[in-house]
């Protein structure tokens, strides 16, 4: 479509099929994710998404990295757990099991209130991105 810069009125259109613009660089396939939920996104959807936009320091862009490196701390979340819980529940001789496992579940309900707060600020934008502004 073409409008007239001084009317603001349409002054032609030219129809067609496909068309290809050499000096546009954008992605559409990459500019129709952006308005999907970040939680319907593959991994790789996201990556392609912060990778892109992580340059033009893009509000709507928070809520993807915090899903997109959720993902990344995610994989490494049972490994904390073991490594947290592992050493409670061996208790000594002396103790009950039931002591080692009560702290092991304690400690697992710690770690997912922290967790679950660390995502929810990361999803308000309150961490020290803000401060680069």
């Amino acid at each position: 479509m073409t409008f007239d810069p001084e009317q603001g009125e349409l002054v032609r259109t030219v129809a067609f099929a496909t068309r290809t613009m050499p000096h546009y660089s954008e992605d559409p396939g990459l500019m129709l994710l952006i308005d999907r939920r970040p939680g319907l996104l593959s991994f790789n959807e996201l990556g392609r998404i912060v990778d892109y936009f992580s340059a033009e320091d893009n509000p709507k862009l928070i809520p993807y990295e915090v899903r997109y490196y959720g993902l990344l701390a995610d994989t490494l979340g049972p490994l904390i757990i073991l490594a947290i819980a592992i050493p409670f529940a061996v208790s000594g001789v002396r103790v009950s099991p039931a002591v080692g496992v009560s702290k092991s579940i304690g400690f697992f309900f710690l770690y997912y209130i922290l967790n679950s707060m660390a995502v929810m600020l990361g999803a308000r934008a309150t961490s020290s991105r803000c401060g680069r502004r």
